[in-house]
């Protein structure tokens, strides 16, 4: 929802809460919320923020006539976080049959993390990348990690560089840096590799790969050239340093 900066409530609202009159602040949108979704959507804001979920929930009700999609994902989300899952589901259901393709995959995601994943990973079987990530969010928010990269790995065998990257990121997030190192590897000597050869150069660092490193620098790998000098530096004599910015693979400082 746009903000009103001429809204005279909102300035009283500031004013209110920094004197910690917090309850007087939401009366005030209280007073409003029948002049339009903007004060309706001030209110909601309020009430979530002070913990007051069941009429923030209320409000978003009253909103869902007004066609904003963002309404719905945050009522969908209040819903699950008070437990009320099945209405979260019934909610993106009426949608889904009204043809609404997002509200399709919402629904599967809100249906996987309470326990139905099947209507997820029958569109994950479609080859819909969008479905694929949230049901890598929902496996990793689960802790069922070895499966989210199961699921990933499927595209990177059909030669998706960007379901390769989520992979090496993934491996990387949960410690498992020889699998991250070996994607990294080929992703960064790939077409478009800069990224790639950036987070390379971080974890051979990290994990003390001197030498690898040292052959990147070599090869003319910025990235490398920098992670090199940050880490390596007491090893690296000057002279070393002065080539490496001679030839532009470092800055001069």
């Amino acid at each position: 929802m746009a903000v009103d900066h001429a809204n005279p409530v909102e300035p009283i609202t500031e004013l209110l809460m920094k004197q910690g009159r917090c309850e007087e602040a939401v009366d005030l949108w209280r007073a409003h919320t029948e002049d339009d979704a903007f004060h309706a959507y001030g209110l909601f804001s309020l009430l979530l923020q002070h913990g007051q979920l069941e009429e923030a929930t209320d409000i978003l009700r009253g909103l869902l006539d007004e066609g904003d999609s963002t309404v719905v994902q945050q009522l969908a989300k209040l819903l699950v976080k008070q437990g009320r899952v099945e209405e979260a589901i019934e909610l993106w259901r009426v949608r889904a049959d009204h043809g609404h393709e997002i509200a399709e995959l919402e629904l599967a995601v809100v249906m996987a993390r309470s326990g139905q994943e099947d209507t997820l990973r029958a569109l994950v079987a479609t080859g819909s990348w969008l479905a694929a990530e949230r049901l890598v969010a929902v496996l990793v928010d689960l802790d069922r990690v070895r499966e989210a990269a199961d699921v990933l790995q499927v595209h990177v065998d059909n030669g998706d560089g960007y379901a390769a990257t989520r992979l090496a990121e993934l491996l990387t997030e949960q410690g498992q840096e020889e699998e991250a190192l070996k994607i990294w590897r080929v992703l960064a000597d790939g077409e478009s590799g800069a990224y790639a050869a950036t987070r390379l150069a971080k974890l051979l660092a990290e994990q003390g790969g001197e030498d690898e490193l040292r052959a990147r620098v070599d090869a003319g790998d910025h990235g490398a050239a920098e992670q090199f000098i940050a880490h390596f530096a007491d090893k690296a004599p000057h002279q070393e340093v002065e080539r490496l910015r001679r030839h532009g693979l470092l800055p001069h400082r």
